[in-house]
């Protein structure tokens, strides 16, 4: 369970990691000293890792595609977590996998894609990403 200020926190951090615990404090109107023990807290506990969410179409990446991907777990698994092509991937409840992927062309889609082939799958799915409406915004 989180403490109030805890969920102070991780409110600011969701919407911006790069605010300091001073600038929250003074927001907030909570002394500092407190809010600097719960941000020890939280970071040791529950915060895996700070990241950047990145705008894909800006840094040439406009191809965004959703994968749902069935077959032999140890290869999907080691191809998955080093294609450079892949930004999420989450293992599933049938034991398939969930892969977002980001690509420069349609031309580097279809190789990907291709190479899916090759990996005798029992299942493959592809949804293209049309337009990205939330993400990563979870407020406790």
């Amino acid at each position: 369970m989180l403490s109030k200020k805890e969920k102070i926190i991780l409110k600011h951090l969701r919407n911006n990691a790069r605010k300091s615990i001073s600038q929250i404090a003074k927001e907030e109107k909570v002394p500092f000293l407190e809010l600097v023990e719960a941000f020890i807290n939280v970071d040791s506990r529950i915060i895996k890792k700070y990241t950047t969410l990145l705008d894909f179409e800006k840094i040439g990446y406009p191809i965004r595609s959703i994968f749902i991907l069935n077959g032999d777990k140890e290869v999907l698994n080691g191809f998955l977590t080093t294609h450079p092509n892949i930004n999420n991937v989450s293992r599933l409840s049938d034991n398939g996998f969930y892969a977002e992927a980001a690509f420069r062309s349609m031309k580097e889609y279809y190789e990907f894609n291709s190479v899916l082939d090759k990996l005798n799958l029992k299942r493959k799915v592809s949804h293209p990403i049309i337009k990205e409406i939330k993400r990563e915004e979870f407020q406790i």
